[in-house]
């Protein structure tokens, strides 16, 4: 738990909850209080007035893989209990390229510390290349629980990881240190049999929980014949059972994601599509791609969601395949028009589109901080560079100051668990006095300069 890093924003949290505001605890001047409150309020509007988050690339993050890893597929986040009950944000990335290093490995989501590595006892080798087996981790879903569901419990108490395994053809539950607690499919045999269920070539999983029921919904798959959808409910006890698999209907369907409305959404990487799915049933809904002229402009490789109170956002990651430095990027887009009546037609509309420079890697499979909606990107092709992209929102301009001038940021953050709006200072030249830290809040923002105090 120790090794947890905490972003010291949680103090003005603690701060705010006990009524002491970040006037009386730095014994700022009545004036330069004053002029701040002043400017928050007044800056509050123009923050609010921002139309929709705008996510870029955060180039303080830095991840510390092992020496030799490579080739990292898929990356998931899951929020943890850290040292004095303060909650914080771990990632699980895979990583195929290197059999001598486990194929999942557990970094610190703030500083990118590696904090350990696990899953060479359960995930497949591909031994096609005798002199350079590489592992089957091809997906990643961290589930956040409503219940303690792992046998564990400790820091990893509510969350459960699932691997998915494209070599072994498994979908595997694990704690968050790499226990296998339940396994879907038949380990090391391809197929698209129901019953004993089968995967060929299983790439991507998203996960529901409500009431102690997981239901697993899983692309199937990456390469593979079976090219289908595979609906499994995990009860209590790990008691499984398949509740639906759609025809062999999909080519390539590469990843796929739960949204608010009761729909699945599936890219489908060699049609060039993003479809929709009636998670009840399996159905087919139609394509829903927003104009973004796959195919032509890059095709679908991974989806994710992002459901708040204030935010619905869906996020494609698309790049050619093979890939070849061009059309490499990550379109931001509303869900909120996403109805399970309309299906296909449902309204769409394209909010922004991340590039990513050809110094990097086209984005394969992403993953989202339920919390701060910091989004995470894993750029799997060796070359130029694989490694995991970091991009944070914000809503408005940040405007630069220069001089001595201490700089104060203005951050609103909707937090699911507090609903709280937090007052952020950023760091400045001394002789400010600055508290928090705005590494984790990203919703809205806006700059103003204070005097010198």
């Amino acid at each position: 738990q120790a090794r947890i890093g905490q972003a010291s924003s949680a103090q003005t949290f603690i701060d705010a909850r006990r009524g002491v505001g970040p006037c009386s605890r730095h014994r700022f001047s009545s004036l330069a209080c004053a002029m701040a409150s002043t400017a928050l309020l007044a800056l509050s509007a123009l923050a609010l007035g921002c139309r929709a988050s705008r996510y870029g690339p955060d180039a303080t993050f830095a991840p510390q893989w092992p020496a030799g890893a490579h080739t990292f597929s898929a990356v998931g986040v899951g929020r943890v209990a850290g040292r004095h009950g303060r909650a914080g944000a771990i990632l699980f990335v895979t990583q195929r390229g290197n059999a001598s290093i486990p194929p999942v490995l557990v970094l610190n989501a703030t500083t990118g510390a590696l904090l350990d590595s696990w899953g060479e006892d359960s995930v497949a080798l591909d031994r096609s290349t005798p002199s350079a087996p590489t592992w089957g981790a091809h997906g990643i879903s961290v589930k956040q629980c409503d219940h303690p569901c792992n046998p564990d419990g400790g820091i990893f108490s509510s969350i459960r990881i699932w691997i998915d395994d494209f070599t072994g053809h498994t979908v595997t539950g694990f704690t968050g240190a790499g226990k296998q607690i339940v396994q879907l499919g038949t380990p090391g045999i391809a197929g698209n049999g129901t019953s004993p269920l089968q995967f060929d070539g299983v790439s991507d999983s998203a996960i529901v929980s409500s009431s102690g029921l997981s239901r697993v919904f899983s692309s199937d798959g990456d390469g593979g014949a079976a090219n289908r959808v595979v609906a499994v409910s995990v009860a209590s006890g790990n008691r499984v059972h398949l509740d639906w698999a759609t025809p062999q209907v999909y080519d390539n369907p590469h990843s796929i994601a739960y949204h608010r409305s009761g729909m699945l959404i599936l890219a489908v990487r060699e049609q060039n599509q993003t479809r929709l799915l009636d998670a009840s049933s399996g159905q087919d809904l139609g394509s829903w791609d927003c104009g973004l002229n796959l195919g032509m402009a890059g095709k679908p490789f991974g989806v994710r969601t992002l459901s708040t109170q204030h935010h619905d956002l869906v996020f494609l990651s698309i790049m050619n395949n093979p890939q070849d430095g061009r059309n490499q990027k990550i379109a931001v887009l509303d869900g909120s028009g996403l109805q399970l009546a309309k299906g296909g037609s449902s309204a769409c509309e394209v909010l922004q589109v991340i590039e990513v420079d050809t110094a990097h890697s086209g984005p394969h499979m992403m993953g989202v901080d339920p919390e701060t909606g910091d989004l995470y990107a894993a750029l799997v092709a060796d070359q130029p560079l694989s490694t995991v992209l970091r991009c944070t929102r914000r809503a408005c301009t940040r405007t630069t100051h220069g001089g001595q001038q201490c700089v104060a940021t203005l951050f609103l953050r909707e937090s699911v668990l507090s609903r709280t709006a937090l007052f952020l200072i950023g760091s400045g030249a001394p002789p400010c006095q600055c508290w928090g830290s705005a590494s984790a809040w990203h919703d809205y923002s806006a700059t103003f300069a204070l005097p010198d105090v």
